[in-house]
């Protein structure tokens, strides 16, 4: 799809006030997209006693929801180029929140196993669903923003089960699975809401590319054949981006918590309130990172050095996760994971602005596919540090400590083999 520089592009039918509506639709998309998933996390430990699963059992249900979230995100993707976001996404949003539903419902292994591939398989359409809607939606130089608005959503996703865990659940056998209900009723509201707001004309719109050597203006998309992409150097380095910072975020979203009670000595509630204080650091965090690159643009900034910068400083604090790793329970510990929740989450709408700059036409084939790999590779991930935790306990620092260098590999992989030049010249392999 070939569209106008971004000085001519038309003007949109829809107000800026709407915009910002759609923001936060893709916002509260998010929230629920995370919550659904996070509910486990924090149930784990009662979970895992009820049940009598093991840690190994608990890492295979992760895994399974990690499978079926990247072969979602594959299939997702191509059907999400091809049909209409408007219904798309409101189904999806359906489905994932049923279930999550029945997860509450579930009262063995395989059951648990079946219900979270289920959710793993229909919430991996939210990316392919919300990263085209942001990219007809909204100029270059803004999709960083609009990206981290859409991002911001999954803190919140995560502090909502956290909220009920503390205001719902009590000593009573089974009070967890309330969490469960409460978050997979929400989905439908949501799809109303979108259904209310959007219509399939505002998703039409011409689809520019960012001009990395100025900081503002615009170039057509040049699209290639879909196999091209594959073979492309800046294709490659978003797979590797991507591992990096996913690796990172997920062992701290899955692990942490267990840690935080079993090792680190903190009680359930104090779990709780550390992953709320954890969550909206995140949620700064995302929100800084999309803010900050519009104003390095604003100060004069090429949108690929406002993003190299960006990138980079959030990756110098991630890896603070090296100090913090081996820290005793305490203030010093409690602020470093702070400051490591900010940068994670800082990361992902500059890879997701970055990603959107490969194609119009196939965006969603592109962001599935990633999605896709880095999910095979989390499959093996999990149980493998479960294993590690039943077996070894002694290794969870260096654990945590290794996770937290990961972005600093991305960002030199970003710094240096990212080149200036336009897409048209730098798709070749």
């Amino acid at each position: 799809m070939q569209s106008m520089p971004e000085k001519t592009r038309p003007a949109s039918l829809r107000s800026k006030q709407w915009e910002w509506g759609l923001c936060l639709v893709l916002l509260a998309a998010t929230m629920l997209n995370y919550a659904n998933r996070q509910v486990l996390p924090i149930s784990a430990t009662r979970m895992m006693q009820e049940l009598g699963l093991s840690n190994e059992e608990y890492g295979r249900i992760e895994a399974v929801f990690g499978l079926a979230f990247g072969t979602g995100a594959l299939l997702g993707g191509c059907v999400a180029d091809c049909i209409k976001i408007r219904w798309l996404y409101p189904s999806l949003m359906i489905l994932w929140s049923m279930a999550g539903l029945m997860t509450g419902q579930a009262n063995t292994f395989a059951a648990i196993w079946s219900c979270r591939l289920c959710l793993g398989l229909f919430e991996a359409g939210h990316w392919p669903c919300a990263l085209r809607t942001t990219q007809r939606v909204f100029a270059p130089s803004r999709r960083p923003l609009a990206n981290s608005i859409l991002q911001s959503g999954a803190p919140l996703g995560a502090i909502l089960p956290s909220l009920l865990m503390l205001i719902a659940v009590t000593d009573q056998e089974g009070s967890w699975r309330k969490i469960f209900w409460m978050v997979g009723i929400l989905g439908l509201p949501w799809a109303i809401g979108w259904l209310l707001l959007v219509r399939t004309k505002d998703l039409q719109h011409p689809v520019l590319q960012t001009n990395e050597s100025a900081s503002s203006g615009s170039a057509p998309i040049h699209e290639i054949p879909f196999h091209r992409i594959l073979i492309s150097r800046r294709y490659w380095i978003l797979i590797a981006i991507i591992l990096c910072i996913n690796t990172c975020w997920h062992y701290i979203r899955v692990w942490m918590p267990l840690a935080l009670e079993n090792n680190l000595g903190y009680s359930s509630d104090e779990v709780q309130q550390v992953m709320i204080g954890y969550w909206i650091s995140t949620f700064m965090g995302s929100l800084f990172s999309g803010f900050l690159l519009n104003y390095l643009v604003a100060q004069g900034y090429s949108i690929h050095r406002a993003r190299l910068t960006g990138f980079t400083g959030f990756s110098l604090l991630t890896s603070l996760a090296a100090v913090a790793a081996f820290l005793t329970p305490g203030l010093l510990f409690l602020c470093l994971m702070l400051v490591i929740g900010f940068a994670s989450l800082g990361l992902f709408p500059i890879y997701y602005s970055l990603n959107q700059e490969l194609s119009a036409k196939n965006q969603g084939k592109v962001g599935g596919s990633l999605g896709f790999t880095t999910w095979v590779v989390l499959y093996f991930f999990h149980p493998w540090i479960g294993q590690i935790m039943d077996h070894n306990p002694s290794l969870r620092p260096y654990i945590f400590a290794s996770v937290g260098l990961l972005p600093l590999v991305a960002s030199v992989l970003l710094v240096f083999l990212w080149n200036q030049s336009n897409t048209r010249h730098s798709m070749s392999p």
